[in-house]
């Protein structure tokens, strides 16, 4: 497998050559780009997963519209779709996961009556960067049965694009609330229950907020989680948790 570092980017990376983790694993990575930065008209043999974390970008395929992905948006090229980047905003983050298509439905029947075609876009699902991140991790970190789950990583997130495109995305009606995620839940009871995210909360006082006292231990070079929640979980976690998380007010 090869790192590659682009001129173009701030940071990141471009690896290929990953077959040898997973057949069906053709490239992956992540970025920030340069203002300004646009891509020549291109083509892959395989498809490609697009996810813009933040910032802007503009798109065109051949024989399609242009479209904008802005921040939380999802775009799926098919193999041997000519497409190219045309505009990108000054903060540009992505990841990206090149994948053979073919190879994956052929161990996930039931995924193969739903397979995407040609040049896809879906906005509001920014929730897949921990599904990407996984792919990424898995990828690059030797463990062991690292070929094992990487291979699991790239079936769930294929599971959750297709689920994306589906007509009904949202949580079926019945599902219990989850409340494995004490931090997520804080933070969306902070929102809907006006607690408000100026107040700076502690480790130990979020987790007794959902009543798991010993899931966050403090640390003491982590007192205080507030700044971190106003300033990042607001934009971020807050938004792509309310879909996935069908918690009670």
């Amino acid at each position: 497998m090869q790192f590659l570092v682009p001129n173009e980017l701030k940071a990141g990376f471009w690896a290929i050559e990953a077959q040898h983790l997973a057949p069906e694993l053709i490239d992956f990575g992540q970025g920030w780009a340069h203002s300004g930065w646009t891509l020549n008209p291109h083509l892959h043999r395989h498809w490609e997963f697009y996810l813009q974390i933040e910032g802007e970008t503009e798109w065109a395929a051949m024989g399609q519209k242009a479209v904008t992905l802005g921040s939380g948006s999802l775009y799926c090229v098919a193999p041997n779709i000519n497409h190219w980047m045309f505009r990108s905003s000054d903060s540009n983050r992505y990841m990206f996961v090149g994948v053979d298509l073919r190879l994956m439905l052929n161990r996930l029947p039931q995924l193969a009556e739903t397979v995407l075609d040609g040049f896809e876009t879906v906005d509001g699902v920014g929730r897949l960067e921990a599904y990407f991140g996984e792919v990424l991790r898995e990828a690059t970190t030797k463990q062991h049965y690292q070929n094992l789950g990487l291979r699991l990583a790239l079936d769930t997130l294929v599971l959750q694009v297709i689920r994306s495109f589906s007509s009904s995305n949202e949580i079926l009606p019945g599902s219990p609330p989850h409340r494995q995620w004490p931090a997520l839940y804080t933070c969306y009871r902070a929102v809907f229950a006006n607690l408000g995210l100026w107040n700076f909360w502690h480790v130990k006082s979020a987790s007794l907020e959902v009543d798991w006292p010993h899931f966050f231990p403090p640390r003491p070079d982590q007192p205080s989680i507030g700044r971190y929640l106003n300033n990042e979980s607001r934009p971020l976690n807050i938004c792509y948790a309310i879909p996935i998380l069908p918690l009670e007010k």
